[in-house]
């Protein structure tokens, strides 16, 4: 967990005896919360991507064509478990997440920075959510997870 702020180096080692992995990264306050955004942005980012995707795919029916394509590109992942494993957290978690990328546009529209892609994650993560509110997703497992 990054820490910043006047007080986060000394904050830092009573976290760490606590057993959490604390860090200082900065006196300057807000320095951990810019990590914290900068970071869900990218892994909210790619949830919101591969839902949008996968979906469209199974639309098609061309998610057995799509996979084979992805892990050629980029052959390290196992596109059928991350997206399963992705589906279901936004799937869980969609709410919140929108709620968090909400904040996150406005974070980087306070950098000057147009939030395209900020708000664009989180109006699927706010989609995502109402699905999920409609039990649209019920009994979906990381197992078949996109799948099911």
């Amino acid at each position: 967990m990054p820490l910043s702020g006047p007080d986060a180096a000394q904050s830092a080692p009573l976290l760490c005896a606590l057993g959490m992995d604390a860090k200082a990264v900065s006196d300057r306050v807000g320095t951990a919360s810019a990590i914290k955004m900068s970071r869900s942005i990218i892994i909210n980012g790619l949830e919101a991507l591969v839902v949008e995707r996968y979906t469209n795919a199974r639309h098609y029916g061309v998610e057995d064509h799509m996979l084979p394509t992805l892990a050629e590109t980029f052959p390290g992942i196992d596109w059928q478990a991350l997206g399963g494993y992705l589906f279901c957290r936004v799937a869980q978690h969609g709410k919140r997440r929108a709620e968090e990328m909400a904040e996150a546009a406005r974070t980087v529209a306070e950098a000057g920075i147009a939030p395209l892609m900020a708000s664009a994650i989180a109006a699927k993560h706010q989609w995502m959510a109402d699905m999920a509110k409609d039990a649209i997703f019920g009994g979906l497992s990381e197992a078949d997870g996109w799948r099911a």
